[in-house]
């Protein structure tokens, strides 16, 4: 990189990160009742995506593979927290979302890098960028929402609709899995799975 080019200085990524968790934490707590998730979920769940960004960061620039995070936080959090499906998904979505746009931030970064970008400007087009990409998807949602009939009710919808929203259905099934129901009914001592849970030690054992 040029030596004159102004490196970002650490205090900027610090400050966007806990402005980011205090928002968080303000509107888990502002609308509980619909959100479900309290504030030391969200706390635990930075803890898991902090904890697990360097190892799955390690994987992803040696192997091109990068492991997710989506059944462990479920299951963290569905164990914790059972009965709140809504929670379950915001866990899930600050544990492993965060780890996930964590490492495209950095590959955005490398490649930056690689191409002499001015680390500043890089910064400032990742923060922009990101800005109006979040509230074109918010107000796309809403757009949807509010214009189309029965969007992602299969049962609704005319035959041949492409609104049926697969990706959200699988989002909304595990999180009642896991969530509603909670891994305790399903692998724990109120289960009928609970020996299944012994496979877990079986994958570590053979892959040290």
């Amino acid at each position: 990189m040029r030596k004159y080019y102004k490196q970002v200085p650490e205090w900027w990524f610090v400050c966007i990160l806990l402005f980011s968790i205090t928002t968080i934490m303000f509107m888990c707590e502002y609308y509980d009742d619909q959100l479900q998730l309290p504030w030391w979920g969200v706390v635990l769940a930075c803890s898991v995506a902090i904890l697990y960004i360097l190892p799955i960061g390690v994987i992803k620039a040696t192997t091109n593979q990068a492991p997710a995070l989506n059944v462990i936080t479920e299951y963290i959090i569905g164990y914790i927290y059972p009965g709140y499906p809504i929670a379950n998904i915001l866990f899930k979505v600050y544990g492993n979302g965060s780890v996930k746009q964590g490492i495209s931030f950095l590959e955005d970064l490398k490649l930056g890098h690689y191409m002499k970008v001015p680390p500043r400007a890089m910064f400032m087009a990742q923060i922009l960028g990101t800005t109006i990409s979040a509230l074109v998807h918010m107000g796309t949602a809403w757009w949807l929402m509010n214009t189309i009939p029965n969007i992602c009710d299969r049962e609704l919808l005319p035959a041949g609709s492409p609104w049926t929203c697969p990706s959200d259905h699988v989002f909304y099934d595990a999180s009642v899995i896991m969530g509603l129901i909670g891994p305790r009914r399903i692998f724990g001592d109120l289960g009928h799975y609970s020996p299944s849970i012994g496979s877990f030690w079986l994958g570590l054992l053979f892959l040290s």
